[in-house]
């Protein structure tokens, strides 16, 4: 029986040398896109998240001002400024605010996906001395959620993959789903099929292959018999 063991992680660096589980910090840098805004980690993201939706323009210039943040030090020092209100359901919802962040960081960057999945079923724990919520705090017994967290995550993305073909989140074992394709029938009546996500660059200036012209191309969501007729290898493995 395989001995299950714990991974520590809480700085990035030690003396200036990257640390091997440094990546599993909300400190790491580590950029990434979420709703609508570039974020340069997830404490940065997560912070912020105290005042959306607020509607006050002091907590609206915090969200940005977070957001802008040269550190994620100065990050965290400002989501802790409470002379400017928080959302009030900011406890029953930064556990998930968490585990967004952290999945979409594991999702944008290979490396650290793989890092993360090479961890096995080892336990992850965030080594913190001060933090006893999302770390184990002074007395090592505190909740470990950002661990936990990322256990989670680790799970999740041994399911389902953001794939790059379609665009969307699917299980790794199963085909991209034809709701995410369009198919385009040329004036000439040659059809294509493309990703959704696509559309929304426009479809001016594409060429089709057959008339080599570019033509009033009718779009519309594709479908499983769509799928199989213009993807020949569409679900095989």
């Amino acid at each position: 029986m395989k001995n299950i063991m714990a991974i520590k992680f809480y700085k990035i660096k030690e003396n200036g040398v990257p640390l091997p589980y440094g990546c599993f910090s909300n400190f790491s840098r580590h950029l990434f896109w979420l709703d609508g805004l570039t974020w340069p980690t997830t404490e940065h993201y997560f912070q912020a998240q105290k005042y959306k939706g607020m509607g006050f323009p002091p907590c609206i210039a915090q969200y940005i001002k977070i957001n802008k943040a040269e550190t994620p030090r100065i990050a965290a020092d400002l989501g802790r400024d409470r002379t400017i209100p928080i959302r009030p359901d900011w406890e029953q919802v930064k556990d998930d605010v968490m585990r967004k962040c952290v999945l979409k960081k594991f999702q944008v960057y290979p490396d650290l996906k793989k890092i993360l999945l090479d961890t096995g079923d080892e336990e992850l724990i965030e080594d913190s001395p001060y933090d006893a919520y999302w770390g184990v705090g002074p007395k090592g017994d505190g909740k470990n959620m950002l661990g936990k967290i990322l256990v989670e995550t680790r799970a999740y993305l041994r399911e389902y993959t953001h794939c790059p073909t379609c665009g969307t989140t699917h299980r790794i074992k199963e085909p991209c789903p034809p709701e995410s394709f369009v198919v385009l029938t040329c004036s000439c009546g040659n059809e294509d099929l493309i990703p959704g996500d696509v559309m929304c660059m426009g479809l001016k200036g594409m060429m089709c292959g057959q008339c080599n012209k570019d033509t009033g191309w009718k779009p519309k969501k594709a479908t499983l018999e769509d799928m199989k007729r213009l993807w020949p290898d569409y679900g095989k493995k």
